[in-house]
């Protein structure tokens, strides 16, 4: 019983140092334990840094995939969806935390976030993914007059085309590079 107890004790400093920690990716402390620290915060989804307040906040990351049904029927989505709930939004934190990781390793892509829309989208054969990045504008350009959706803020990387097989949506097949 003690020997659970200091267990469940050390887990909590660790996790408790872990918060402290990874919001200031600079320090002396956090880069010596970066090797760490990286892997695990991504694991559970806590690798926000402190950039949220500043006048040039971090790019806004999205899938934006075509579905290709059996009539050959196209229709555009995004992953996650651009508007989030207003309330109870931990779940679509945890899809926004999903699409950053699978962004940084691209096995993600089709072991998870595949198979996911497949199973979303039954009536799909085919989907043609998109890294769609929205930069949002500087505090200085929204000053000039730019609108904060403005399109041309919008980056995009072709993923490549993605089979849905009814037989085995765990393992997709990729069907065609993009370049």
């Amino acid at each position: 019983m003690h020997f659970k107890k200091c267990f469940i004790s050390l887990l909590i400093c660790i996790q408790l140092g872990v918060v402290l920690l990874t919001p200031n990716q600079f320090s002396y402390l956090t880069l010596g334990l970066k090797d760490f620290l990286i892997p695990y915060t991504n694991l559970v989804g806590i690798n926000s840094l402190w950039q949220f307040f500043s006048p040039d906040p971090s790019p806004a990351l999205f899938y934006e995939y075509i579905v290709t049904d059996e009539s050959g029927r196209r229709e555009k989505y995004f992953f996650p969806p651009l508007s989030g709930p207003k309330l109870f939004r931990e779940s679509y934190s945890r899809t926004i935390a999903l699409m950053r990781v699978s962004l940084q390793y691209n096995d993600l892509l089709k072991i998870v976030i595949v198979p996911l829309l497949c199973r979303t989208h039954p009536e799909a054969i085919s989907l043609d993914i998109a890294a769609m990045t929205i930069k949002a504008p500087s505090l200085q350009e929204v000053g000039d007059g730019r609108a904060l959706n403005d399109l041309e803020t919008r980056e995009y990387k072709n993923m490549g085309d993605f089979g849905c097989f009814k037989s085995d949506l765990s393992l997709p097949t990729k069907v065609q590079d993009k370049k």
